[in-house]
């Protein structure tokens, strides 16, 4: 009898925390729900309010910098002072102002309004990534790429549904995306996200770490230039992945196909990534997938037909697998300071790799599309150079 009342305490606690893990995973799949709710309808913005290219633009723009470019600043606040209760709240947030959207009729105010709706993405995402990371105690990896997995899903729904629902109802359906945002909200409160401590570290180890403070800045640094090629690469194959693969002798059906397990792939990358993270650990984990990188991109670079063809859907997991690792290092370089860290290296650093499309867009119109792919493969093998130093580098 005593045995059996011993046992329930111990599933009781990892059943509740489970239950805590899930619901900010449905949290963080909502909150990326919202941040690709508008673009994929932005033409539809356009023809009610009379905007030009430039300005569809400008509105996908605002709500990558306010919710990636703002993530380190609002890091900062949320290791300082960030309550797990604000996961709830930043849901409610997005849904709110990303759900109104659909009722503005002033450009500029359209601009205000997905702008607001984006900071809560900034909160979400380094707070959301520090909270599981705590509930995942010996299993960091597996549990990271849970949250991460999930929320990655949001990219193929929220066009999926958004486009459908505005075309048949007009914008101001948008409205009633609010409700699963509410729910989701109620979730995560029943579930008992607002009850979740989030404990800085102990003095000692704080201790420890000023004192490598600038040796663990540097490694920062690498770890970012890591993401921004990383990101690089990634947006520049899905914005001009059919074309490439056009120009590799593929039909443009066959292209779109491929294109669609690029994309497919990434949840499956992620998953991957964690439990390579929790069985070599961090740095060797991102040394095999980056190296992996570099090698397939050879593949898609100078291949053709289907050389080219299997290069490229399988590259897709290498960089999305790469992804646990670098939040956990950047957690193990700065244990005090885990949202702000993330900010730097998944956030300010994704946002500025994304830029990247620009150089391959402005390289291709001035030299080609051959060209453009070319130079692709530069922070491909950056990728390898810098995984490998930290790799090397002494681990304080």
């Amino acid at each position: 009898m005593d045995t059996q009342l011993s046992q329930e305490k111990v599933v009781e606690p990892v059943k509740k925390r489970l239950q805590k893990l899930a619901s900010i995973s449905v949290g963080h799949f909502m909150n990326d729900f919202y941040v690709g709710l508008i673009p994929p309808i932005s033409f539809i913005f356009a023809e009610n309010l009379g905007l030009s290219m430039t300005q569809q633009g400008m509105l996908a723009f605002v709500i990558t910098s306010f919710g990636s470019f703002a993530q380190p600043f609002v890091g900062g606040f949320v290791d300082k002072h960030g309550k797990s209760y604000l996961l709830i709240w930043s849901v409610i947030w997005i849904a709110l102002w990303m759900s109104i959207a659909g009722l503005v009729q002033n450009y500029y105010l359209l601009l205000a309004v997905v702008a607001l709706g984006a900071l809560a993405s900034a909160l979400f995402h380094p707070l959301g990534t520090s909270t599981v990371v705590k509930l995942g105690r010996e299993s960091k990896g597996k549990i990271l790429s849970v949250f991460m997995t999930i929320g990655g899903l949001s990219a193929a729904v929220a066009p999926a549904v958004a486009l459908p629902m505005v075309h048949n109802y007009g914008l101001k359906s948008l409205a009633l995306f609010i409700v699963p945002g509410l729910a989701t909200a109620g979730f995560m409160y029943w579930a008992g996200v607002q009850e979740i401590e989030i404990k800085a570290e102990s003095s000692r180890v704080i201790k420890e770490i000023r004192g490598a403070f600038l040796e663990n800045i540097k490694k920062l640094s690498v770890l970012c230039l890591v993401s921004v090629n990383k990101n690089f690469i990634r947006r520049g194959l899905t914005a001009f992945g059919i074309q490439i693969l056009i120009m590799k002798g593929l039909d443009l059906k066959t292209a779109g196909l491929l294109l669609s397990l690029n994309l497919f792939l990434v949840p499956v990358g992620t998953m991957f990534g964690g439990f390579m993270n929790d069985r070599f650990g961090s740095r060797k984990s991102l040394m095999i997938f980056n190296g992996t990188v570099g090698v397939l991109m050879f593949g898609v670079i100078f291949g053709e037909g289907i050389i080219s063809a299997i290069t490229f859907a399988f590259v897709g997991i290498m960089l999305s697998a790469s992804n646990t690792p670098i939040v956990i290092i950047s957690h193990d370089l700065m244990p005090n300071k885990t949202s702000t860290s993330y900010g730097w290296v998944m956030g300010f650093a994704g946002g500025i790799g994304a830029m990247g499309l620009l150089l391959i867009g402005r390289i291709s119109d001035s030299y080609g599309l051959t060209a453009a792919t070319q130079i692709m493969l530069v922070p491909a093998l950056l990728l390898v150079v810098l995984s490998y130093r930290l790799l090397k580098v002494k681990q304080n």
